[in-house]
């Protein structure tokens, strides 16, 4: 079974679940245009409480096709069941609250038989809600594909939407898929989500990219609070599209504020990295309190430049008050660039091998904010030479803009000692656990090593007085393996980290599970030199 674990939400997960990763490398989502969908007529069925509507790409250019294709897809013979997956949340008054998601499929990577005198292809989709362990909400359907009309026609590629009602708590979410006509392993991932709504204090859903939303009377899977909204299924949005439009929903505002009392929405986009106002981009609405207070709205982004953005919405008292706030993050992408738009100074000119290229953009991956990550592996997938020079100087200009070569080849000396000394058989340095955690966050100010204490596997302590703002931290490594060079996280008190009660009970061969309450501590006996190390890291 191939796993895809997140420790960011929703966004993070839109991406194609085909490759292997050790967090995000993947071959990610590409935009579709800016066309919209046009919806079959049929009525879906609910299944096990979940409803399914197939939107099928509407007839486009053959021009306009191409370039969504490019955007879309990495178009290599993978073989296998390609999918981006995102989701939002939001509350209904007289139900309680719910998870959309969004499953969108390459039709050309899904495998079709006859039945019934149709050729089509299903996939199975399983979704299970995690709870302390137990599996507290499952649902299960199978996802029928638009019929082919032979085995020549080109297999359209389409989205299905879910509505999952689910009580407030924390949860993993995972889900589940697999194409019922191959004998291809099922895909998974897996997302942290926490639901926290009710029907007295003010709040936000999140905030769902669409492309469109129009007031409608007609219920269908696509609607919500008056308005059929569909949605756009990723957080990259190509240089063609004209605009990106948003929707969210505002809770309770009827009995925190006042009935028909009124209130400012304002929305606007930021720069991701700096926080920084983006000029021109902001808009508001003056709104008058209910019970649920639909927002939506749209940025023309013609003269918007590529990079990262996030997009906020406050809402306001009328004494200019903050009440609450969200925001989602995007990534708009550059029109492509001609060979005269390049730097003639670029030292990415000294690259004569593709695959160098692409190995050492690979190598960024500790480094990257997430959506930096996105569209390098989008140059990766896309195999453009010269954009792939362009991205790369731009990386290492943008945080030294004096020398960028130094600033990539002194971090290149760290990628060449992580690779000779966190190297196994199963993967090299810079994406094994140690290694990964190296570029990120710098060599540790100290490390302790056990290999031979008693009844524990071989395990590291790296320990760091300052990292991300926040001082006196640390990871914990071991190797349940014994044999491989593959030490894995298994504890850390960084924040975003991996954070686990029992790490101490695993390391020392103990059974986690075996415990209801919280995790005994470990006897003092002979050689167990763990806890010294934790109280006076050296």
């Amino acid at each position: 079974m191939r796993r895809v674990r997140d420790s960011n939400p929703r966004y993070l997960a839109v991406r194609w679940f085909s490759r292997p990763v050790h967090s995000t490398a993947l071959p990610f989502l590409r935009s579709k245009s800016s066309n919209r969908f046009c919806s079959t007529k049929k009525r879906p069925k609910k299944i096990n409480s979940l409803t399914s509507l197939i939107r099928i790409f509407a007839p486009m250019s053959r021009s306009i096709t191409a370039i969504i294709v490019a955007l879309i897809f990495s178009l290599q013979a993978f073989g296998k069941l390609q999918v981006q997956f995102s989701y939002a949340t939001f509350y209904s008054p007289k139900s309680g609250p719910y998870v959309e998601t969004y499953l969108y499929f390459n039709g050309e990577k899904i495998n079709y038989v006859e039945k019934e005198g149709v050729i089509v292809g299903e996939i199975q989709v399983n979704y299970e809600f995690i709870s302390e362990g137990n599996i507290v909400k499952e649902n299960s359907t199978v996802v029928q594909s638009p019929a082919l009309k032979n085995r020549n026609s080109v297999p359209p590629n389409f989205f299905i939407q879910h509505r999952i009602p689910i009580k407030n708590g924390i949860y993993q979410m995972k889900i589940r898929l697999k194409d019922l006509n191959t004998e291809e392993v099922e895909l998974e991932s897996i997302q942290e989500l926490e639901i926290n709504y009710n029907n007295e204090l003010l709040i936000l859903s999140d905030i769902e990219i669409i492309q469109s939303a129009n007031e409608s009377k007609e219920p269908g899977m696509f609607h919500k609070s008056g308005f059929e909204v569909i949605p756009y299924t990723a957080d990259i949005v190509p240089s063609e599209m004209n605009d990106l439009g948003f929707y969210a929903e505002l809770y309770n505002a009827d009995k925190t504020i006042g009935v028909d009392s009124s209130f400012l929405i304002t929305y606007y986009l930021e720069k991701y990295e700096t926080g920084e106002l983006v000029s021109n981009f902001k808009g508001f609405s003056r709104k008058k309190a209910s019970q649920v207070n639909v927002i939506i709205g749209k940025f023309l982004l013609d003269n918007l430049p590529g990079g990262n953005y996030t997009i906020k919405i406050d809402v306001l008292s009328k004494t200019n008050q903050m009440l609450v706030n969200k925001s989602i993050s995007f990534h708009k992408v550059n029109p492509p660039a001609s060979p005269s738009d390049l730097p003639t100074s670029m030292f990415t000119e000294k690259y004569t091998n593709i695959d160098s290229l692409s190995r050492h953009i690979d190598y960024l991956q500790p480094i990257n904010d997430r959506l930096e990550l996105e569209f390098a592996q989008n140059q990766i997938e896309g195999r453009d030479f010269e954009l792939m020079k362009k991205y790369f100087y731009n990386f290492w200009s943008k945080r030294n803009e004096a020398d960028p070569e130094g600033e990539w080849l002194r971090f290149l000396g760290r990628v060449r000692i992580v690779n000779e000394n966190f190297t196994s058989t199963l993967r090299p340095g810079y994406l094994s656990d140690r290694g990964f955690r190296y570029l990120k966050y710098g060599s540790p100010d100290d490390r302790f090593e056990s290999f031979d204490e008693p009844s524990a596997y071989p395990y590291e302590v790296w320990y760091y007085n300052q990292v991300n703002n926040q001082t006196n931290k640390m990871i914990v490594f071991y190797n349940p393996s014994l044999v491989l060079n593959d030490f894995v996280i298994l504890h850390s008190d960084i924040l975003g980290e991996v954070k686990n009660k029992d790490w101490n009970l695993i390391l020392h061969r103990m059974n986690p599970g075996f415990y209801d309450d919280e995790s005994p501590g470990i006897r003092d006996e002979f050689g167990n030199r763990t806890r010294d190390h934790l109280r006076t890291p050296r």
